[in-house]
């Protein structure tokens, strides 16, 4: 699919000479009033603007104008869409329009790109096509689709991508399944393997053990680590000896992700043999594997690990991996000694690392008479990072099925004080509390003046995450449907700075743990890229922790509160190309569609089900091992824009 964008750049050099053109039309990529015009019809969501150019004469425009429809994602275009995808002679147009017509995700699409296939003949196409009819397609029309035989690699490609967007929205059946198993033969495309293998681990009803031998066989022979490692999750899913031997063997592979991936599915396993794997890989050098085995311990159930627990403290562990082990001991042992340990640790740490401190808010929050000292700390805390964990333990300590009845009165007063606080994270987690129904806060207010009062504290664009939470708890406490929360357009397109850009910009970002160069998409993602450049400019990622990460997912920063809630006064809007999301992909977090701002993150592997939801903007083209090394509370130290010869750097 990149392909699109290359042949889309090289369309308009070809176009501006030509001598026909009248001398307008004879501009730079970004200079081109069309262009512009196109893109900010993209940026105001104008339907009806831009399918006036879906029937252009100049294929640059058409192309630009197709793609677009995939960030608006409207399926009143979808008509339109469809004409271009049966009538346009440029085969590269029709296959932004299969894609355009995917992102709708428009049951009723389904059928009639069904039937487009019949009459196209092109392979790339036909490709894109597949991938779309994965996204619309439902059980009706699934027996259809499973059917298809694909005749070249891209068509592979397409079909196996395909059944992996329908699985993701629970649209599959056994023939589905056995197809996928079959493309795990080394004899297939990578990306056909490796779609079947992502198809496979996310399904949720998958009867893994029919195919164990299969599995077994292809994460034997398989080179490829993303598609290893998407098996090792796969095989998490069959409680057998032998899939547990197997995924013990993954545990010690050459790549860390497969590691990783490998221990995720050895937590299924809450036997012996698992808990000395499990425990051995704690003190692991690379924090991502000795993170994921603490995580993994965590899920287990306590039984299993009250003889082990008891040691815990013995080996000088990694600061997560330490505050795991202390929550499951505290959720074993109930400890009180122990919990005014971690009090007092607590007290004495200082904030060089605010997430170590946090993580201890969140294991007290395994010991209920701890709830006082972590309520003062979730209020008062300045650390923005530190009181979002504390409220974050205050919800998990109300929805424990060990709380007593005895404290339903004052944590409910607790929660109101909490959603009246103005802090956007102790809103956003009380209110997530207020929406279980199992708890019955309804019961427990007179009135829910106190959630207006929150809603009507916050604003929009700014505050959207929060203001989601809470409409839908005010809904929930009125008895109706809530209203959708939704960023109005208000950051338009800087083209005077746009125009200043290349095509493929690339800068530097440097961190503690050492620098990360990128190569920025602007002709992609213009709105996004020229966010990001402008806010390195402004020195606002100087200094900005690493809040987030997620062994062998992502690494994420760019919240000045450093707990992932925080934005500045603006929003920009999602660029939904067809780029895919691989090892080294640099993409706009958000609260949902059009809820951009000043978050980013790093993929450490493929992840498939990111694609066509999230923003790509950027690729790492040096430094992916640097991004490996990032831990929570790794800092950045700056973002500089590379000038054209890679070498002279200025903000």
């Amino acid at each position: 699919m990149r392909i699109f964008f290359l042949l889309l750049l090289s369309g308009v050099i070809f176009y501006s000479c030509n001598p026909k053109d009248s001398p307008e039309k004879q501009l730079p990529f970004f200079q081109d009033p069309i262009i512009q015009k196109i893109y900010n019809l993209q940026d105001h969501r104008d339907t009806d603007g831009l399918k006036l150019f879906l029937s252009d004469e100049n294929p640059v425009y058409r192309k630009l104008a197709t793609l677009a429809f995939g960030s608006v994602q409207d399926s009143a275009a979808i008509p339109a869409l469809f004409s271009v995808l049966l009538k346009d002679n440029d085969s590269t147009i029709r296959a932004a329009a299969a894609y355009a017509l995917g992102q709708t995700y428009d049951s009723t699409a389904a059928a009639r790109l069904l039937e487009s296939l019949d009459q196209e003949t092109n392979a790339t196409v036909r490709e894109a096509i597949l991938e779309a009819i994965g996204k619309c397609i439902s059980a009706k029309n699934l027996s259809k689709f499973n059917l298809y035989h694909p005749q070249n690699i891209p068509e592979k490609r397409g079909l196996l991508r395909g059944f992996y967007y329908a699985g993701t929205r629970n649209v599959y059946d056994n023939y589905s399944v056995e197809r996928a198993v079959a493309y795990l033969d080394l004899e297939e495309p990578y990306e056909a393997r490796l779609a079947a293998a992502h198809f496979l681990s996310r399904i949720q009803d998958l009867h893994a053990d029919e195919f164990l031998n299969d599995f077994i066989r292809a994460v034997e022979i398989e080179k490829a680590a993303d598609v290893r490692m998407n098996i090792a999750l796969i095989l998490g899913k069959i409680k057998f000896p032998e899939s547990q031997k197997k995924l013990i063997e993954l545990t010690r592979d050459n790549d860390y992700r497969v590691q990783v991936n490998a221990i995720s599915g050895l937590q299924r396993y809450e036997n012996k043999e698992a808990l000395e794997i499990l425990a051995g890989l704690l003190s692991h050098p690379n924090h991502q594997i000795a993170v994921r085995a603490s995580e993994a311990l965590k899920a287990w159930d306590n039984s299993a690990l009250e003889d082990w627990i008891k040691d815990l403290d013995t080996q000088p562990y990694y600061w997560r991996v330490k505050r795991n082990l202390q929550e499951i001991f505290l959720k074993i042992t109930q400890d009180p000694a122990y919990a005014k340990q971690l009090e007092k640790e607590f007290l004495n740490r200082n904030n060089d690392n605010p997430y170590d401190k946090a993580a201890i808010l969140t294991a007290l929050g395994q010991y209920l008479p701890a709830y006082k000292f972590i309520v003062t700390h979730a209020f008062l805390s300045k650390n923005k990072a530190i009181s979002t964990a504390g409220m974050t333990a205050i919800k998990n300590i109300r929805e424990s099925n060990r709380f007593p009845k005895e404290l339903i009165p004052e944590f409910a007063r607790i929660v109101r004080a909490a959603t009246l606080s103005r802090d956007l994270a102790l809103i956003g987690i009380a209110s997530e509390l207020l929406l279980n129904p199992q708890l019955n806060f309804k019961s427990q207010y007179d009135n829910y003046g106190f959630l207006q009062e929150a809603k009507e504290s916050m604003n929009l664009p700014k505050d959207n995450e929060a203001l989601q939470i809470v409409e839908k708890t005010i809904a929930y406490f009125e008895g109706r449907k809530p209203v959708e929360v939704k960023n109005e357009f208000n950051h338009p397109l800087d083209w005077n700075f746009i125009k200043t850009l290349n095509t493929e910009e690339l800068a530097i970002i440097s961190t503690s743990e050492g620098d990360i160069k990128i190569k920025l998409f602007t002709d992609e993602s213009p709105g996004s890229v020229a966010n990001f450049l402008k806010l390195a400019s402004d020195n606002y990622y100087d200094g900005i922790y690493f809040h987030r990460v997620v062994p062998n997912f992502v690494v994420q920063a760019g919240c000045y509160r450093g707990d992932g809630w925080g934005s500045l006064d603006y929003s920009i809007r999602s660029e939904l190309g067809p780029r895919k999301y691989t090892t080294g992909s640099v993409g706009m977090a958000s609260a949902g569609k059009d809820t951009e701002g000043t978050q980013f993150f790093i993929t450490h592997s493929t992840t498939m089900h990111l694609d066509g939801k999230y923003t790509i903007f950027a690729e790492v083209i040096d430094g992916m091992e640097v991004v490996d090394k990032i831990k929570m509370g790794s800092q950045i130290i700056s973002v500089d824009r590379l000038v054209a010869d890679s070498i002279s750097i200025s903000k």
